[in-house]
């Protein structure tokens, strides 16, 4: 059995960014080069989960308020310029042991 921060970071962080993403274009009107930047991934990438062909599992995180809360102010701060690196992947970390704490995977 793979470990839990295995299996996020492979199934689950990619819907955290998909997620992140989508919210990026939409509530901040950043584009796709800049919101790849801040995810550190790629332009076509973002335009994937735009167009929905990746990162389309969103129910398991959207019926969970405290997760959907931890990515707002995720998305709040990466799009504000407010969040190091370092403290981009912290806030990961936080977002999957409240995963695990609600039990939602």
């Amino acid at each position: 059995m793979k470990p839990f921060c295995e299996r996020f970071s492979s199934e689950i962080l990619p819907v955290v960014k998909a997620m992140v993403a989508k919210k990026m274009m939409e509530d901040y009107k950043l584009s796709q080069n800049r919101i790849a930047d801040l995810l550190q991934l790629t332009q076509p990438a973002i335009s994937q989960y735009k167009r929905s062909l990746r990162g389309s599992k969103f129910e398991l995180l959207e019926r969970d308020e405290d997760v959907l809360s931890l990515m707002e102010k995720l998305t709040k701060e990466l799009a504000n310029g407010e969040m190091s690196e370092d403290e981009k992947q912290l806030f990961y970390c936080r977002i999957c042991r409240k995963i695990q704490e609600n039990k939602i995977v």
